[in-house]
């Protein structure tokens, strides 16, 4: 079993259990082979794959009557190896689906005494929540697991509340009634914590299956997140904003003043959010805002289509205005993608707001230049002078744009005379 390939270690393990699965009781001898390769092993892959294979029968059969195996998977919790303690706690998950009454208890008890595997235990109980039937959430609902979950989320680690936020969403995709109040009470509750796992654990329950009604109530408390001081509740809010409207379009329908000028706020770049950190001799800037300004272009990126019967024309232009003047390329180009995808789907108004892009194509422009005239920056820049040569290329065929004196001279003067965007531009028009 040392040639076990790590990429596929998820489908053999399946595999392996399918076909040692005739025995469908704890007397299953391959169940002590498996236990036996974790303790007696010192290859990792090969304990990894026993962990999975077990977790496979372990979903299967009621392993609470060999102590054995609990102790065995739990003590590969403290392994040296990073891989092996996951697979450890997704194996934990396992032989608990194969008795929840039994195994779920233990789980939640540990959790408030290992605070050291607080991480592992809550991939566990993902597993259990994710993977888990009718009868298991009968189990869940019985355990007052959700409450637990809640009294969780208040935890400071971000990367604790994320798991968290995955087993409220997932919880509520079953049963949103379960946990409807208590989304409702924690989204404006004064910790920000819990307000971050609320506003993340929203993107795990608005699925393409989720109905509109049943989320109406839970939409303006998720639209007012974005208006948050907290920097992480805003880039939570936001990201599953755009999970739900890409789901749910008809939810964009909640969309109000407030949001839209929290969204715009979200757009700005914000020169205190760039820290300087120190690498060596070497100093490093780092955009801390950059993760929140793509996620909010992001958003009008996928939400653009059912924007343009909510909002101003002209309030659309003024955010893409914000965005091709970002310093971020990433920006840059999202604001340049949703320019492209306006001008086609309603290119009409675009000729009275004409003039302004103009101006920033300008600055844009000057910008690519030293970029590409920089051999450091040259490939970096790239994919930023083509979506702005794109924008270029689509306007060009809108006649009342075409029209614009200010985008002809700028069109046929700085683009068409400049080498490199003509080759881009010639390339994509063969391209159309």
């Amino acid at each position: 079993m040392t040639d076990i390939n790590k990429n596929s270690i998820h489908a053999t393990a399946k595999c392996i259990a399918a076909v040692t699965n005739k025995v469908q009781t704890a007397s299953n001898p391959y169940i002590k082979k498996f236990t036996g390769n974790m303790t007696s092993s010192k290859d990792p892959l090969v304990q990894q794959l026993s962990l999975l294979a077990l977790s496979e029968l372990g979903k299967k059969i009621d392993l609470s009557g060999d102590k054995t195996v609990l102790n065995t998977v739990l003590e590969l919790f403290n392994s040296n190896d990073e891989d092996t303690k996951i697979n450890a706690s997704i194996a934990l998950g396992g032989i608990t689906l194969g008795n929840v009454s039994v195994y779920l208890p233990t789980v939640i008890d540990l959790l408030n005494n290992k605070k050291d595997f607080q991480y592992l235990l809550l991939n566990t109980l993902k597993e259990v929540i994710t993977q888990g039937d009718k009868t298991v959430y009968e189990i869940i609902k019985k355990q007052n697991l959700i409450n637990f979950l809640f009294d969780y989320s208040e935890t400071s680690n971000e990367n604790l509340r994320q798991i968290v936020a995955e087993c409220i969403g997932s919880l509520a995709r079953h049963d949103l009634s379960l946990c409807k109040d208590l989304l409702l009470k924690n989204a404006t509750s004064d910790n920000v914590h819990k307000k971050n796992t609320v506003a993340y654990s929203y993107r795990y329950f608005c699925t393409k299956d989720t109905q509109i009604e049943a989320i109406n109530d839970l939409i303006d408390p998720l639209l007012k997140m974005t208006a948050e001081p907290d920097y992480n509740v805003k880039k939570s809010a936001i990201g599953s904003i755009n999970t739900m409207v890409y789901n749910i379009p008809k939810s964009i329908q909640h969309v109000g003043s407030q949001f839209t000028d929290s969204l715009n706020d979200l757009c700005k770049f914000k020169p205190e959010l760039v820290k300087e950190i120190e690498l060596g001799p070497f100093k490093h800037k780092v955009d801390e805002g950059l993760g929140l300004r793509t996620s909010a272009f992001g958003f009008i990126d996928t939400a653009l289509y059912h924007m343009l019967e909510k909002v101003d024309y002209g309030y659309l232009i003024n955010l893409i205005l914000i965005g091709i003047t970002d310093p971020a390329d990433d920006v840059q180009i999202l604001s340049f993608q949703i320019l492209n995808k306006l001008a086609n789907l309603n290119p009409l108004p675009l000729s009275s707001h004409t003039d302004k892009l103009v101006d920033k194509f300008d600055e844009s422009l000057t910008k690519f230049n030293k970029s590409l005239n920089s051999k450091q920056e040259g490939e970096r820049v790239n994919d930023c002078v083509r979506s702005f040569v794109r924008v270029i290329l689509t306007l060009t065929k809108i006649q009342d744009v075409e029209a614009v004196p200010k985008f002809r001279d700028f069109y046929q003067e700085k683009v068409l005379k400049n080498e490199k965007l003509k080759e881009i531009f010639d390339q994509l028009s063969q391209a159309i």
